[in-house]
């Protein structure tokens, strides 16, 4: 694994001296093991290393043979496959198999490779740049073109510093991302913060050749993956369990120890169950990390969350003996807390930053506990554990199979033990939501109502809302677009690139994988909801390795970060300035709403006893902001 950047100027014969030491001053903030570089006349190719397996010491990047220059920032996982197909030995570097594949298939070679990476091709003699990105974009790679030179970069900053020209805020990705208070930052795929700086697309790769840039998807699964049809249940379900660990076992590679961060919930808990076993039978321990509120935090939770997830560490030790865990509770620290740090290292004016608190916290305990690998299961809602029974009763009903989506509501209320009433009171308040688009949350924003109309951020998100997915009632061909989010993928890869290279460390999460979203893609929704079980490729398919703890708990979700505004709270005299300073920007309030921003600060001036966690996650959004504007 490694940050990489550089460029090419395709007019000229050499470029300055000092720009290696301009982009790479941009990664000082990041763990980096090695810095190495190629500079020669048009051409800057460097990389820093962070080693995460075995083989990373070894890394020889960047190389240059025979006129193409190449640096990459990649783990392989599809290893035991390729290395046999090109003649390697089995301790060979994950960038040698990405650079023999290359030269044995030129670009196609991309199709062929699974894993998390990015890589940087120029072939001098033929003059084509390539710049890829894995599947799910899980390392982000960015890339400014102005038609003569090419920089790109893991970091937004090393494009700006090497450029040496101003670059100015793109007003439209920030109008996107700040048209409401949702987490939610991508609107438009492949756009970033900054004004002509891009990152590639998920399953893409760009092409410069006679200084036109070519855009290629070598990879979309709704237009590529066909359905599986089995006989039978137990068939799918033992296709997808060979599959799910096979997934796994090629993602536990750390030179040292592996960690995951988990919850109480079905996702992580799974990745856990498979994961404990293998690390056994190496002799090994699997560390997790639990975040738990604040030790003074009295929950006023309702029946549908669970606020304390520590059942998740206590029921997967009960199970598995080689567990490790920690609760971290972060007793002193807030979302306040190096907000500006955490905005400066992401690149990015945050929306989640109720989470960073305890996220950084598991960073660096992980990094402290040896783990340069730490596992996830993040995106399991969207793949292995998607299956609400509605949407299952909603897709047969469009089909036309009334007998089944009925026969599967019957079995739903038994399991559940809820009333018909209450079913058909759900159902059509789904429907209205499907009819009727709720766009509240846009006007409840601080952003002035000129830029969204500018921008076609009203008309952009309601065509997302329709067309993606993620209720409980989705037709089919949203269900499929809830699976593949490129922008989703966009939107973690910032994160999970960024914060592991700040932290030397590198996160997984097998329920993205390329393999298993394709096989989610591919199964029927019968393998999703089975007998009333919701979730059932989890609750069904795994129900003899997860712990039966974690399986009873049937219409309650963890809620990770439900003490946030209690911390804030706490902490308030200790912030008072600090808010007021940022509720006072000039750039902010110049580029929000005046009299919105004033009437959150006037909240903030008077009885914080009156602020709720609305309040407080909008001033959090706000303070990020400023924060980003005065990064960069």
């Amino acid at each position: 694994m490694a940050a990489i950047w550089g460029m090419v100027d395709f007019s000229s014969k050499s470029i300055k001296e000092n720009i290696e030491e301009k982009m790479m001053d941009s990664y000082k903030e990041y763990k980096i093991d090695r810095y190495d570089h190629i500079q020669e006349e048009n051409v800057l190719f460097s990389c820093g290393h962070v080693y995460i397996n075995r083989e990373s010491e070894k890394e020889v990047l960047p190389r240059k043979e025979e006129d193409i220059y190449f640096v990459a920032d990649a783990i392989i996982d599809n290893r035991e496959e390729l290395i046999p197909k090109l003649g390697l030995s089995p301790d060979v570097t994950d960038s040698e198999i990405i650079w023999q594949a290359y030269i044995k298939w030129g670009e196609e070679s991309v199709k062929k490779l699974i894993g998390n990476f990015s890589y940087a091709i120029y072939d001098k003699k033929e003059d084509i740049f390539l710049l890829f990105t894995d599947h799910t974009s899980s390392r982000c790679i960015n890339y400014l073109y102005d038609g003569n030179i090419v920089f790109f970069s893991t970091t937004y900053k090393g494009i700006i510093n090497g450029y040496e020209k101003d670059i100015s805020y793109n007003y439209k990705w920030l109008a996107a991302c700040e048209s409401n208070s949702s987490a939610d930052m991508i609107l438009f795929e492949g756009l970033t913060p900054f004004e002509d700086i891009y990152q590639v697309k998920c399953g893409s790769y760009i092409k410069i050749h006679n200084k036109k840039l070519t855009q290629i998807r070598y990879w979309n699964p709704l237009k590529e993956v066909k359905a599986l049809k089995f006989n039978s249940l137990n068939e799918y379900q033992d296709y997808f369990l060979t599959t799910f660990k096979k997934v796994i076992k090629s993602m536990l590679r750390s030179i040292d120890n592996t960690g995951i961060m988990l919850s109480c919930g079905l996702d992580s808990t799974a990745v856990a169950s498979l994961t404990a076993p293998f690390l056994k039978e190496e002799g090994k321990n699997l560390y997790t990390y639990t975040s738990i509120p604040h030790p003074d935090f009295v929950s006023h939770e309702n029946k549908f969350y669970i606020t304390n997830e520590s059942i998740g560490q206590e029921a997967l030790k009960e199970k598995f003996y080689n567990v490790k865990s920690r609760l971290i509770d972060c007793p002193q620290k807030d979302a306040l807390d190096r907000m500006k740090e955490h905005v400066k290292i992401l690149e990015v004016p945050l929306k989640s930053a109720v989470n960073l608190t305890w996220l950084e916290e598991i960073y660096e305990n992980a990094y402290k506990d040896g783990c340069r690998v730490l596992l996830k299961g993040q995106y399991g809602n969207s793949t292995i554990s998607y299956g609400p029974v509605l949407a299952y009763v909603w897709q047969k009903m469009l089909e036309g199979h009334f007998r089944k989506a009925y026969k599967q509501l019957k079995y739903f209320k038994k399991e559940m033990r809820v009333t018909k009433k209450n079913l058909l009171q759900v159902f059509f308040s789904q429907l209205r939501e499907k009819i009727i688009i709720d766009m509240s949350p846009i006007k409840d924003g601080y952003l002035p109502i000129e830029e969204i109309k500018k921008y076609g951020i009203d008309k952009r998100l309601k065509e997302c809302i329709k067309k993606n997915g993620g209720s409980i009632m989705d037709s089919k061909k949203a269900w499929k677009n809830f699976i593949y989010a490129p922008e989703v993928y966009q939107h973690l890869s910032i994160f999970d690139t960024k914060n592991g290279l700040k932290n030397g460390i590198v996160m997984r999460d097998p329920t993205k994988d390329k393999r298993i979203i394709e096989l989610c893609l591919a199964f029927p929704i019968d393998c999703f909801v089975i007998n009333g079980k919701e979730r059932a490729m989890v609750t069904c398919f795994m129900s003899d390795i997860l712990p039966k703890r974690i399986l009873d708990i049937k219409n309650r979700r963890g809620l990770q970060g439900a003490d946030f505004s209690f911390r804030l709270e706490k902490n308030f005299e200790r912030h008072k300035q600090e808010i007021n300073n940022y509720l006072e920007s000039e750039k902010l309030n110049d580029y929000l709403d005046k009299e919105k921003v004033y009437k959150l600060k006037e909240k903030f001036k008077a009885d914080i006893s009156n602020l709720n966690e609305k309040d407080y996650r909008e001033m959090l959004v706000l303070a990020s902001l400023d924060s980003f504007f005065e990064n960069f």
